[in-house]
């Protein structure tokens, strides 16, 4: 599915944005160790388990970037408490240039948002995206007799208790289904799981009535017929779900809000050089055709190349929509 015009739509926008994380005075890196760049293991945190849907685009990356340069980068997964643990620790370090973010909203986009914590979505330079963007979809097992949001829908208003989940507690996914709940005035209780591993095998072992995943997760279900796509969630039905409805055709409007990037940050305080250094090899790596092909089997279109201030740009913007519908929502996520 295709995103450039709401790309391009951000990045048009005559922002007035305080970029605070594109200094590099607070760095604690010396001059020598910026110009003897890398010398050490790079890490690139993954805030999430091991084959988690974040987890993947990120050991392509780094599986070309120790193809094609003579540093070694390594996939660290420190998954826990909706993407904070993992987050938290890669801001804790600082600018050493050693350490990678891979960014999903969940952690670095909608946690400061809803929850008092060390850093913010401006405390990180955010330096390529990962994936073009991407929507989520309301999702049940292929055995469930609610196979249509139609279904869904009056299994609720008949007064019957039905339960849920999503990937990521006050995730992206779990936000655009409250948002699309509370305008219907449905209720419906929300189970948490440590991860999408643990919540899809929930819904697979009929523990949950329905489910919040990534369309990119759902389709490749879908076609094998273990679930059925009941909702996308968003605006517009995707060229690859043409069937499923989508906020316009159940009266939900402003849903584009909710698409999701994953992306690749570093702290604020990482100096001009490595950043440079590790923006030039992310960026060819991203250009491969081995990375390609990943997008490929993950149903994605290819990802734009665009600037660390473009980057900042679209995420910001986000996080600023979304600050609003958080507020409407007076949703909290438990700690």
């Amino acid at each position: 599915m295709k995103y450039a015009k709401r790309i391009a739509a951000i990045l048009s926008l005559s922002l007035s944005l305080v970029l605070t994380g594109c200094s590099s005075d607070g760095s604690t890196m010396t001059a020598d160790e910026i110009s003897s760049y890398p010398n050490e293991t790079i890490e690139f945190i993954v805030p999430a388990a091991a084959g988690a849907l974040i987890d993947i685009p990120t050991r392509s990356v780094v599986e070309l970037l120790n193809k094609s340069t003579d540093s070694q980068s390594v996939v660290v997964n420190m998954s826990g408490a909706s993407q904070i643990t993992g987050t938290a620790e890669a801001f804790n370090r600082g600018g050493t240039g050693y350490t990678v973010l891979t960014c999903a909203p969940a952690g670095v986009m909608l946690q400061p948002l809803m929850v008092e914590l060390s850093y913010s979505i401006e405390d990180f330079r955010h330096i390529a995206l990962l994936t073009p963007g991407d929507v989520n979809v309301v999702v049940t097992n292929s055995t469930s007799e609610l196979t249509t949001w139609e279904a869904l829908v009056e299994k609720i208003e008949s007064g019957e208790r039905l339960t849920w989940s999503a990937s990521n507690q006050g995730g992206m996914g779990h936000l655009a289904a409250l948002q699309v709940l509370n305008e219907l005035g449905l209720e419906a209780e929300f189970i948490p799981f440590s991860g999408s591993s643990e919540g899809i095998a929930a819904l697979l072992g009929d523990h949950i009535d329905f489910y919040v995943t990534d369309r990119s997760d759902a389709v490749p279900r879908v076609e094998s017929g273990q679930i059925n796509a009941l909702l996308t969630l968003s605006d517009t039905a995707t060229s690859d779900l043409p069937d499923v409805p989508a906020g316009d055709d159940i009266g939900v409007y402003g849903m584009e809000c909710f698409i999701g990037y994953y992306s690749l940050a570093v702290h604020k305080d990482t100096p001009d050089e490595v950043v440079d250094y590790l923006k030039t090899n992310i960026d060819l790596a991203l250009q491969t055709e081995e990375y390609q092909a990943y997008l490929d089997s993950a149903n994605f279109d290819s990802v734009p190349i665009l600037t660390e201030e473009e980057v900042t740009d679209i995420l910001l913007s986000e996080s600023q929509e979304l600050e609003k519908i958080i507020a409407n929502l007076q949703f909290t996520v438990e700690e």
